[in-house]
């Protein structure tokens, strides 16, 4: 899945985003996906607009890019330096 973040484009090295089976996790409103990982690890995302999911997927990877992948590590978290790890993994970003 492609993003731009100021001019720049980044894809990821999959595509990321599954929706959740549980049919519980969603209504007519919203719709639960997952995102996995390349560790493995998933996280949750509640979509609020399902016909235009796809926007608001790109806008959690435009996100996990600004505020993990390009953020110093001396500004994280141990927590947040795997999220980091792994965001930059997703998008085959070396260094």
């Amino acid at each position: 899945m492609k993003v731009t973040l100021d001019g720049k484009t980044y894809e990821t090295m999959y595509y990321p985003f599954f929706r959740v089976a549980d049919q519980t996790k969603g209504t007519d409103d919203f719709i639960v996906f997952g995102l996995r990982y390349p560790s493995g690890a998933i996280e949750e995302l509640v979509v609020f607009e399902p016909k235009n999911r796809d926007k608001e997927l790109r806008e959690h990877l435009v996100f996990l890019l600004k505020e993990y992948a390009l953020e110093k590590d001396e500004l994280l978290t141990s927590r947040a330096q795997e999220l980091k790890r792994d965001v930059k993994n997703l998008f085959g970003i070396d260094g």
